[in-house]
């Protein structure tokens, strides 16, 4: 089912000399199944936002709809709250700071314990998703610790898919991480959605990460939402994207370049450097036909 946001509205420490308007009127839904970015600036709500989703925050007014549970203003208690935790598993940025047993195993399968899973079961799971994040089996006996910033990155989201839950929320995943970090871990969140059809919702300020695997793109402006759609729609909206003073993909700076020097860049649909490429060949050579084709036509016609 889609997570439902209506009329949601968040003031971090009300009534205080403090207050601070962290989200205003938010109604958006988000779509299930599906690989969704939630983008925006500095200060624009996005972390404010996911936190709701389970139950970390409440609403100061409004509802979120997360599969079978309501989330209202004001509750103090949460009807169901472990299971929807269950459910959705959020990972902070940085997560590996929240690394705290002695050995990787007994990291990732603290949570699964603490939700009633047999230890023997929970063995299982770490054993499970310790290879699926990418690491080997004898990772399982050292001590996460000892490990590099990307190994404990690895380990702390295992320990999150080991709940087995349908719904992962990443706030900045690869930051802090190399380039080839990035990409494995990008690789790891498709594959998620595709192989394992959980529902990936994921916060970054890497506009090139949202072009590549993005299904569906959320823009918080301002703590509002601003619009939602496909990322090439997003994308190509050139005012929309300086208004929200987000950095655009390197691949659409480039295009917004071609656009200012009059090339039509209406069919170009890329989410990559080759799929760019390919496009632009095929546009020239059309270009280049169709210059050809009224060459010729215009001379038949001075001939007859």
């Amino acid at each position: 089912m889609p997570i439902k946001f209506k009329e949601v509205s968040y003031i971090y420490s009300p009534k205080t000399p403090y207050q601070y308007q962290a989200l205003t009127n938010i109604t958006v839904e988000i779509p299930d199944n599906k690989v969704v970015a939630i983008i925006g600036e500095t200060g624009s709500g996005k972390s404010t936002l996911i936190q709701h989703i389970n139950g970390l925050l409440i609403p100061s007014s409004g509802e979120v709809f997360v599969n079978d549970f309501l989330i209202k203003a004001r509750k103090k208690k949460i009807k169901n709250i472990k299971e929807i935790r269950k459910q959705i598993g959020l990972v902070f940025q940085f997560p590996e700071y929240q690394l705290f047993e002695e050995t990787v195993e007994k990291d990732v399968m603290f949570g699964p314990v603490n939700f009633g899973t047999k230890k023997d079961q929970a063995r299982a799971l770490a054993r499970k998703y310790v290879k699926m994040v990418g690491l080997d089996e004898d990772y399982l006996t050292r001590s996460p610790f000892d490990l590099s910033g990307g190994q404990k990155r690895r380990v702390a989201i295992a320990g999150i898919l080991a709940l087995q839950g349908n719904t992962l929320i990443l706030d900045e995943p690869t930051a802090g991480l190399d380039p080839d970090g990035e990409k494995e871990l990008l690789k790891l969140f498709v594959n998620l959605n595709k192989a394992e059809k959980k529902s990936i919702v994921l916060v970054t300020h890497n506009m090139n990460h949202v072009l590549e695997v993005a299904d569906e793109v959320i823009v918080l402006h301002n703590t509002k939402i601003l619009t939602q759609g496909d990322p090439i729609t997003i994308f190509k909206n050139q005012g929309l994207i300086a208004r929200t003073g987000i950095e655009p993909p390197k691949i659409y700076d480039f295009i917004y370049h071609l656009q200012a020097e009059g090339f039509d860049t209406s069919k170009i649909t890329a989410r990559s450097t080759n799929q760019l490429i390919d496009q632009l060949a095929e546009i020239l050579n059309k270009n280049q036909k169709d210059k050809e084709n009224q060459t010729e036509k215009e001379k038949e016609e001075y001939e007859s």
